[in-house]
Order: C-alpha cells, then sequence, then structure tokens
C-alpha cells in the first residue's frame, strides 16, 4: 500500500527531476533508491512517460513541483538517515557488547595467566627447595660413606690391638710361666744349698781336728 502512494507519477517525476539535478540520469534502479520501493510495473510507465515530457525542450520545473519534489527528497534522506541511524545505534550496540565480551575474556584469561604464573613460580621454587634437599642428602651420603670407612678403619685397628693384646698375653703368660720355673728351681737350689750347709760344717771339724 505503500508503495503504490509513493510510486505515483507526481512522486516518480519528483524523483526523476532530483535525480536529474544531481546530474544523475534517472533509471528504475535510481527511482527505486531514492522513493524507498516500488514495482517496475509501477514505476516504469511513469518512467518512461516523464523521459518523453523531458525529451523536448527544456520547459521550467513549477515551483510547486520543485518544492514538492525537494520535501520528498528531504523526507527520504531523513528516513534513511535515520535508518542508517538506527543501524549504526544497532551496531555499535553490538559492538559494544563485543568489546565488553573481548574484555571480560581478557580479564579472565589474565587472571588465569596470573594463577598459571604464580603456579609455576610456587613450581620453581619447590623444585630448588627440592634440589637444595637433594645437595643436602648428597652431602650427608658422602659423611655416611667417610663415617663408614672410619669406622671400618676403627675395626682393623681395633682388630690389631686384640691380636697384639692376645700375642702380649701369650708373651705375659709365658714369661709368667717362665718366671714360676725359675722360683721353683731357686727353691731347689736353696733348699739343696740348705741341706749341703750342715754337710759342709761337719766335713771341716773333722779336717780340723784331724790336723791337730
Amino acid at each position: 500500500m505503500a508503495n503504490k502512494v509513493v510510486a505515483t507519477e507526481a512522486a516518480v517525476f519528483a524523483a526523476a527531476d532530483g535525480l536529474k539535478a544531481q546530474g544523475v540520469e534517472p533509471t528504475y534502479e535510481g527511482i527505486v533508491d531514492v522513493l524507498g520501493g516500488g514495482s517496475n510495473s509501477t514505476i516504469k510507465p511513469h518512467l518512461i512517460n516523464w523521459k518523453q515530457m523531458t525529451a523536448g525542450p527544456s520547459r521550467p520545473v513549477p515551483e510547486s513541483v520543485e518544492a514538492r519534489a525537494r520535501v520528498l527528497v528531504e523526507a527520504i534522506w531523513g528516513i534513511a538517515f535515520k535508518e542508517a541511524q538506527a543501524e549504526f545505534d544497532r551496531a555499535k550496540q553490538l559492538t559494544d557488547a563485543a568489546v565488553e565480551r573481548s574484555r571480560q575474556a581478557l580479564l579472565t584469561s589474565t587472571g588465569l595467566s596470573e594463577q598459571h604464573e604464580q603456579r609455576c613460580n610456587d613450581l620453581v621454587r619447590a623444585l630448588e627447595a627440592a634440589q637444595m634437599d637433594c645437595l643436602e642428602a648428597r652431602a650427608k651420603l658422602r659423611q655416611v660413606d667417610e663415617l663408614k670407612l672410619e669406622l671400618a678403619q676403627a675395626r682393623e685397628c681395633a682388630e690389631k690391638h686384640r691380636q697384639e693384646c692376645e700375642s702380649l698375653n701369650r708373651e705375659v703368660a709365658t714369661a709368667r710361666g717362665e718366671n714360676n720355673a725359675l722360683r721353683d728351681q731357686g727353691k731347689q737350689l736353696l733348699a739343696q744349698v740348705t741341706s749341703m750347709a750342715p754337710r759342709s760344717r761337719a766335713t771341716s771339724g773333722r779336717s780340723s781336728k784331724s790336723s791337730s
């Protein structure tokens, strides 16, 4: 219904005059763009009539037609501007929403990145602590090995001392045995000397009597 009203002869003529005034050859597509609609069967006859009427010597456009054409063009451009503004607003809203989603995603990503970085730092510190523990454990193992070596040396030394003590004990026992044997021999000799002393005195006395 709106297309029938817009695509009247006067509207088509006004649109064609407006296009021609702008230096543009009026065409069906141009008329449709200016009017914002219309069918070929409605616009084409009016456009043909306009071309036939304007084919002859140029005639001045009536002021009423020119004024109506200006109003129509201004109305059409106003509608187009409003639609363009509305489309721009919708696009801006969509863009703002997309920007907000991107900003939220960036914040989330930044938070996750910071968490991952913190986690990595914690793992690095844990790894460094584990490495220090390993170094300390290795140092203690070296100390244990050194203590084992010292213990083995001490055992070896103790075994040598034990063997030396056993050898000394055997020598002491031998010396004690020899000492006891010598003591017994001394006692025997002392007993023999003691038993021989009276005999010696008696023999000496007899010898003295014989001499006298």
